[in-house]
């Protein structure tokens, strides 16, 4: 029952929190694997490790905008929680901004776009918010004991469901680079003779490279091109080489949201593009002399293998 302005101006402040917190939380899982590469740009962890704290903080802010939402407390630690939370998410900014990133911070996935800096405001403010705001509970009816068996149940929920709906897969192994397939000879005549357009730099029938074919406007394409840039970064040796398909006034756009530099391409359409990749995409081939040695799902693109095969 509100009996004030007072207790009003509390609700309102714990579901602008609350609110927050799970739209974060939600806007994330729902393209966790984005947001995995994006802790892995952060130059912090590794890619074995980011899949597990991107699953931590999905469920961390999912807990903390449940308590916020239905204005609860754990052990009486919610608020000290949360700045807790909110300083470390403004340092991470505070790097970023150091690096020079200007893009979009990923807060919100694909929801809303907003960069290092606007989401450093909307942090100091929703800390303005946590240190006015007081527990105003619709729990009094509960006893203290019954309470926090509830709350202990939201918290298991909350860190649980992003690893039990998007299961980590732990059986990355060196067989898909190692075992046998059958070798083909990529017609790469098709890249330099056959269309109009930009030419690749280099001779790629020699030496070991990584072509990637991708679709400009294709979800899973923009997925594997914002994990080849991660690895281009960290290792500008890595050959790769993509052959792109779709409006070229994209491209811009494309490379925004994927983070792609440095890395040579080309366009190539209709038929041509078709008979080199299939229609099936992203295609990543592992190429030595002009020799596909193997086909690669993106999802299985390990850096370490792909080192190891390039240097061996």
């Amino acid at each position: 029952m509100i009996n004030n302005k007072k207790q009003l101006f509390l609700i309102v402040f714990n579901l602008i929190v609350g609110i927050v917190f799970l739209a974060s939380s939600i806007s994330k899982f729902l393209i966790i694997e984005s947001f995995e590469y994006d802790i892995v740009d952060l130059d912090l962890i590794n890619w074995a490790l980011a899949p597990f704290l991107a699953r931590f903080i999905i469920g961390l802010e999912f807990f903390i905008g449940i308590m916020y939402f239905f204005s609860l407390d754990f052990f009486k630690i919610r608020n000290r929680l949360t700045i807790i939370t909110l300083i470390i998410f403004s340092l991470f900014l505070i790097f970023q901004i150091y690096k020079g990133n200007n893009g979009d911070c990923g807060c919100f996935g694909s929801w809303i776009s907003m960069s290092a800096k606007q989401a450093l405001i909307k942090n100091l403010v929703l800390v303005f918010f946590v240190f006015i705001s007081k527990n105003y509970s619709f729990w009094y009816g509960l006893k203290s004991r019954q309470l926090n068996l509830v709350l202990i149940l939201l918290f298991a929920i909350s860190f649980s469901f992003p690893f039990l709906n998007q299961p980590i897969k732990l059986n990355y192994s060196e067989a898909y680079l190692t075992s046998s397939k059958d070798f083909f000879k990529l017609p790469l005549d098709t890249l330099y003779n056959n269309f109009e357009g930009r030419k690749p730099i280099e001779n790629l029938d020699k030496g070991k490279h990584i072509f990637a074919f991708l679709s400009l406007k294709c979800p899973h394409c923009i997925m594997a091109a914002k994990k080849i840039g991660i690895m281009k970064r960290k290792n500008p040796k890595l050959p790769y080489f993509l052959v792109l398909n779709g409006d070229e006034s994209k491209l811009k756009e494309f490379k925004t949201k994927t983070k792609i530099q440095n890395i040579d391409f080309t366009f190539l359409y209709g038929e041509h593009f078709i008979y080199l990749a299939g229609v099936n995409l992203p295609v990543i081939y592992l190429m030595n002399n002009g020799i596909v040695e193997n086909v690669l799902n993106y999802r299985l693109l390990n850096q370490n293998q792909i080192e190891r095969w390039l240097y061996k």
